[in-house]
């Protein structure tokens, strides 16, 4: 491990006082060691023996690249021992406060490759078995602010986060892809979805006070996944009256319009777009607002003006669908105001 060490901090991080040379051959070691077999076993226990940050990242490189390129090659034994190596770096290690974002990110991205490779065949329990990571020191100690929670919490939502930059907006070209990342989004909605949005309801009620940074990031993830999961998940009597709520908050309230936008954006036919603005009921709430920031200005501005497009078009309705004509005249009624 020692020789490993000083070949990464060679040729990564040593400075002028290495000749050209020497950190020729500590890259050549290092292209060696990736290209071995067996590489990956030792990098997945020299992150938790290791106390450098280039190294433990360096390690996450080879776990990428097993993942990518050579996960097929794993029989049932190995793919079990880097699934509970993965998971056990979190519960032991990356929770720790004080822990890197850039390892944080690093582990998020190397977890999410994985689950993508073998959920939901080979991993079926991938989210029961997060969703415990979370909800056991909760258990012992309660929904707090204490340091384990928070960042245990914080790595959730990159991890959520993850999951929606490759499965969700990924820019796939493949069939077979596209075709995996579908029923991977299916395989969500049955098994973990709805715990999900409890946990971001949890996190928004919890800690937008104390801790409007993971409100933040909660209201990310929020939008990122408005676009294809279950709408009555969020817009309901329980989130929406927080929501709104923070349209008065100076730190949520720009990533709220965000939210606000998605939904109105949401795909569906005319008769549930109807339903959906009114239920939504925006238009007073959005003309109550003392906006004093440009930032938010904007936000608001284009929210609205995305409502008008909307509405806009369902004016035309009048005509096609006279049986709705009490619903969309309260959309037109709106876009006059």
């Amino acid at each position: 491990m020692e020789d490993l060490e000083r070949a990464v901090h060679l040729s990564l991080v040593a400075g002028n006082e290495v000749d050209q040379a020497t950190r020729n051959n500590a890259l050549l070691f290092c292209e060696n060691f990736k290209n071995s077999p067996q590489s990956w076993k030792f990098c997945l226990e020299l992150i938790f023996n290791t106390t450098s940050l280039v190294v433990q990242i360096f390690c996450f490189g080879v776990l990428q690249e097993q993942i990518l390129h050579r996960h097929e090659t794993l029989d049932s034994n190995e793919k079990l021992h880097l699934r509970k190596g993965l998971m056990t770096f979190l519960q032991t290690k990356l929770i720790q406060p004080g822990s890197q974002a850039s390892l944080k990110n690093k582990y998020s991205q190397i977890l999410v490759l994985l689950f993508k490779a073998e959920y939901p065949s080979e991993w079926p329990t991938f989210f029961t078995e997060l969703q415990s990571l979370i909800n056991s020191p909760m258990r012992q100690n309660g929904i707090s602010d204490s340091a384990v929670t928070v960042e245990l919490l914080d790595i959730w939502m990159r991890i959520i986060s993850n999951i929606d930059q490759e499965i969700v907006s990924a820019d796939v070209h493949s069939k077979g892809e596209l075709s995996h990342n579908s029923l991977i989004k299916d395989q969500m909605k049955i098994d973990c979805v709805q715990d999900i949005s409890n946990t971001w309801y949890m996190i928004l009620s919890r800690f937008y006070s104390s801790r409007p940074d993971l409100a933040e990031k909660c209201l990310s993830n929020i939008k990122a996944f408005i676009g294809w999961i279950d709408l009555s998940l969020i817009v309901n009597n329980r989130f929406l009256p927080l929501l709104y709520s923070f349209f008065t908050d100076s730190e949520l309230r720009e990533e709220t319009s965000d939210v606000f936008y998605e939904i109105v954006s949401r795909g569906m036919d005319s008769s549930s777009k109807i339903d959906l603005l009114a239920s939504l009921n925006l238009c007073p709430i959005l003309a109550s607002l003392n906006a004093d920031d440009t930032d938010f200005l904007t936000k608001i501005a284009r929210l609205i003006s995305r409502m008008g497009e909307i509405l806009l078009h369902l004016s035309l309705i009048h005509i096609s669908e006279p049986t709705r004509q009490a619903e969309i005249s309260y959309a037109v009624f709106c876009l006059k105001k």
